[in-house]
């Protein structure tokens, strides 16, 4: 799956979304917090496809990568982790209890 293509997926969309809304990613990286263009790994969209992305993060202080793994099932997504990880060695959990 071509970088493009990956940008349009759900696990990329959902997870940078959550990501850049997050105040805690925002105060670990400084603001802007953008999302860097080259995301690395493979989503599967089918039905019982997965999602293993690492998306790299730049904001005015640090830089950092968001960590996806999910599985699609029936046409929704189940996240088993989205996660952001500093270049500082911060962890910041975005999934939602």
């Amino acid at each position: 799956m071509s970088v493009t293509r990956i940008r349009t997926t759900e696990p990329y969309r959902h997870s940078v979304d959550l990501a850049l809304k997050s105040p805690e990613v925002r105060q670990a990286l400084g603001e802007p917090v953008t999302a860097g263009w080259l995301p690395q790994g493979a989503v599967n969209e089918s039905n019982g496809g997965e999602a293993q992305l690492n998306i790299p993060l730049r904001g005015a202080n640090d830089s950092a990568s968001i960590r996806v793994t999910g599985t699609n099932r029936n046409g929704t997504w189940k996240y088993w982790t989205i996660r952001v990880d500093t270049d500082r060695g911060e962890h910041i959990d975005l999934l939602e209890p």
